[in-house]
């Protein structure tokens, strides 16, 4: 199986500037604890396929999605919300993270689950096609998304992704 996202090899000028900059802050601000800031977290909510979904939307221009890790929520990308002068700046919390309680006991706890959530609201925001930047568990989900919802993702910036643990046969080549 070969994953193609976009079949050019070369994105415009535009693109390549903005993935420039996200590696420049994602390495600039790499391992560094939130500080607290004055800046108020105006997070919203939205119901997405049976739950609610706590996320950040600021700013205009070419929408740039943020997905956690593991252990975070949409807080852990407020070093990256200073791209909000230029672009849209969208930070999701996914099902069964942060603080809010779990919808079930976990038994929909599974990547797919994730990326259904992750493209039904990337659909009813009417955002896409998104940028998806994504940090560990959320660089295999937005890989995941890119390959089942492609119409969705514009292009992909990931971070500590675990490919390894993405491929789910040994017939997938």
């Amino acid at each position: 199986m070969r994953v193609r996202v976009r079949s050019e090899s070369k994105g415009t000028p535009a693109d390549m500037r903005l993935m420039a900059l996200l590696v420049i802050i994602s390495v600039a601000t790499a391992c560094q604890a939130p500080r607290h800031t004055a800046r108020a977290d105006r997070s919203a909510t939205l119901l997405v396929n049976g739950v609610t979904l706590s996320f950040i939307d600021e700013g205009m221009g070419a929408p740039i999605l943020f997905l956690h890790g593991a252990v975070g929520d949409h807080r852990m990308w407020e070093f990256q919300r200073v791209l909000a002068t230029e672009y849209r700046f969208i930070a999701l919390t996914m099902r069964y993270f942060g603080i809010a309680p779990w919808p079930d006991s976990g038994a929909n706890f599974t990547q797919e689950t994730h990326v259904a959530d992750v493209a039904a609201f990337i659909e009813k925001l009417d955002a896409g096609p998104v940028f998806v930047v994504g940090h560990s568990y959320g660089s295999r989900t937005a890989l995941a998304l890119a390959v089942r919802h492609s119409d969705l993702v514009r292009g992909l910036f990931l971070n500590e992704p675990g490919l390894l643990s993405a491929v789910t046969s040994s017939s997938a080549r």
